[in-house]
C-alpha cells in the first residue's frame, strides 16, 4: 500500500512539473512612439510669410529612445526647428513621456496659391520611422500697394564746372513679388550728364537708388530744372523736381 501511494505521488509531481514547463509567460509590450502635428499659426499664409507648426511624439510602453523630426518637402518652403524638448518621466508620476518641436516655415515667393501638403518625419533608431502630411492653404500674394513714395536726399544742388554730386532716392517698402520701379527724367541740358547707380530700374527688395549729376566745362551758368519720375506699373507716377545751379567762375 505504501508503495502504491508513492508511485501515485511521483505521477502527480511529474504532471505538475510538465504543466509548469508548458505554461506561457506573458511578454512585455514593445515600446514605440506616435507622431502628430498641431495647427498652423497663423493659418492665413501668403507667399513671403512665415508660419509655425507644432510637432509632437508620445512615447508608449516604456519607449525612451531619442526621436528626431525633419521636413521632407515639397520645395518652395524653408523650414527650421526650434524649442525642441524631450520628456522621459512616465505617468502617473509626471507628464507623459514624449518629444516636441516647433517647425518654423517660410513660404517662398514662388509658391502658388492653393493647398500644399507639407510632409514631416519622426525617426528613431529603436522604432519604425513615422511620416505625416500637414495641408497648408496658401492665399494669393498680397495686392501691390495703391501708392508708393520716393524721398530725395535733396531737391536743390549747386555744382561747379568739373564737379559731380549725387541725389539719392529712397523708395517706400514694396512687398515680395512687386514689379520694379522705373525712373525717368525730364530735362536735358548742355554740359550736364546724368548717370544712374546702379540702374534706373529698381527691383523689389531694393529701397535706394542714386543718380550722379556731372557738370562738364561746357555747362551753362545758371539754374536748370529736372523732373524725376518714378513709375510702378499700373500706379500713378511719382514726380520729384530737382534744381541744379551752375555758379559762375
Amino acid at each position: 500500500m505504501l508503495e502504491f501511494h508513492m508511485r501515485n505521488s511521483w505521477r502527480l509531481l511529474a504532471v505538475a512539473v510538465t504543466t509548469a514547463c508548458n505554461s506561457t509567460t506573458p511578454t512585455a509590450p514593445v515600446g514605440d512612439f506616435t507622431f502628430s502635428v498641431g495647427d498652423f499659426s497663423p493659418a492665413d499664409v501668403r507667399p513671403g510669410d512665415t508660419t509655425s507648426l507644432p510637432l509632437f511624439s508620445a512615447f508608449r510602453n516604456g519607449f525612451q529612445s531619442p526621436v528626431g523630426f525633419a521636413f521632407e518637402g515639397p520645395s518652395g518652403f524653408t523650414t527650421w526647428l526650434t524649442d525642441c524638448r524631450t520628456i522621459l518621466t512616465p505617468q502617473p508620476f509626471g507628464p507623459a513621456a514624449g518629444a516636441s518641436c516647433t517647425a518654423m516655415i517660410r513660404v517662398d515667393s514662388t509658391v502658388t496659391a492653393g493647398t500644399h501638403s507639407l510632409v514631416f518625419t519622426a525617426t528613431s533608431a529603436s522604432a519604425v520611422a513615422k511620416r505625416i502630411s500637414a495641408p497648408l492653404a496658401i492665399l494669393p500674394p498680397r495686392p501691390l500697394p495703391q501708392t508708393f513714395s520716393v524721398t530725395p536726399s535733396t531737391r536743390a544742388l549747386t555744382i561747379r564746372r568739373g564737379d559731380s554730386a549725387d541725389v539719392v532716392f529712397v523708395l517706400s517698402a514694396r512687398p515680395v513679388g512687386a514689379a520694379p520701379v522705373t525712373f525717368t527724367v525730364l530735362g536735358n541740358y548742355l554740359g550736364i550728364g546724368l548717370q544712374w547707380r546702379p540702374s534706373s530700374v529698381v527691383p523689389a527688395g531694393n529701397d535706394t537708388v542714386r543718380v550722379r549729376i556731372t557738370v562738364r566745362q561746357d555747362g551753362v551758368v545758371g539754374g536748370h530744372s529736372y523732373l524725376f519720375q518714378a513709375q510702378l506699373p499700373g500706379k500713378p507716377t511719382y514726380s520729384i523736381p530737382v534744381s541744379v545751379t551752375i555758379p559762375a567762375g
